[in-house]
Formats: C-alpha cells, sequence, structure tokens
C-alpha cells in the first residue's frame, strides 16, 4: 500500500482537480463538497486542528494501525466517522467548490511536505504515528473517498 510521498501526492492532487461540483457519489452519504471537506479534516487532525484526542491503549492501537491501515482496505460501507470529521453532521462544509477543493490540495502538499521527524499529535483510535504511517493512513483515506466519486 502506498504512502503520501511528492509522486503519491502529485497522483492524488491530479484526481482531486478532476472532480467537479456535479461528480456524483458511488457509494455512501456524502456529496463531492462534503467529501472534500472531510478528506481536509482528517489531515488536520494529524496536526492537531481537528478532533479529539482520545487514543486507545497502545496494544488496541497497534492492533488497529495493522488491521485497518496494513491489511484491510477501507470497506465502501464506510467506518463510524468521528462526530468532528462527519461531514453529514457535525463538520462545517462551505458553499464554495473551489475552497474545498483546495483546502485539500494545500492540506495533501502540508502533510507531504512535513520532515520526517515531524511530532504528530495520537490518532484517536490509531495512537502515535510517525509522517510515514500518517502518510499511509491519508493516502488510503484520499483515495478511498476519490474512488468514491468515480476518481
Amino acid at each position: 500500500m502506498p504512502y503520501l510521498t511528492q509522486h503519491t501526492a502529485k497522483d492524488l492532487i491530479e484526481r482531486v482537480n478532476r472532480l467537479t461540483p456535479g461528480s456524483q457519489r458511488k457509494w455512501g452519504k456524502m456529496n463531492v463538497m462534503q467529501m472534500l471537506a472531510h478528506c481536509t479534516a482528517a489531515i488536520k487532525m494529524a496536526f492537531a486542528e481537528e478532533a479529539p484526542v482520545k487514543t486507545m491503549s497502545e496494544p488496541m492501537a497497534a492492533f488497529a494501525r495493522w488491521m485497518f491501515i496494513d491489511l484491510l482496505p477501507f470497506p465502501k460501507g464506510g467506518v463510524p466517522t468521528a462526530e468532528e470529521l462527519d461531514a453529514t453532521k457535525k463538520l462545517v462544509v462551505t458553499d464554495d467548490f473551489e475552497y474545498e477543493k483546495q483546502s485539500l490540495i494545500e492540506q495533501i502538499e502540508r502533510l507531504t511536505s512535513t520532515p520526517d521527524d515531524h511530532y504528530f499529535k495520537p490518532h484517536p483510535v490509531f495512537g502515535r504515528m510517525n509522517r510515514k504511517k500518517w502518510g499511509k493512513l491519508i493516502y488510503k483515506h484520499v483515495d478511498h473517498h476519490l474512488r468514491q466519486f468515480g476518481e
């Protein structure tokens, strides 16, 4: 499974740029703007700018990291989303498609350019993760949602 590098970030950004305000989901509940805001907020979580930091015990977090980041694909039916990241409920989404698209691109570029030794806040489920693990999770998450919209 790829992780977020300059090369894979370029691919994700090209796919994000192919989205339009009329892009239709193949599954799930979010519209395209909600998906963009959701993915942006998920990346901001790595920098402790979104979502509370409630971590599991390290043995459980390690098991969850292995299962959901390294082993299993994201299911099309979805995974329970933290309320703060749920774009159909609590997450604030603007009505400006270009803004939402550019915000996601900026966060992808931000994570990609973050040094490997950067201290990231723990993920609420997966606990402490280095840049490579965060990059793998974010790549997998954004890729999943782009496929949701045919990209």
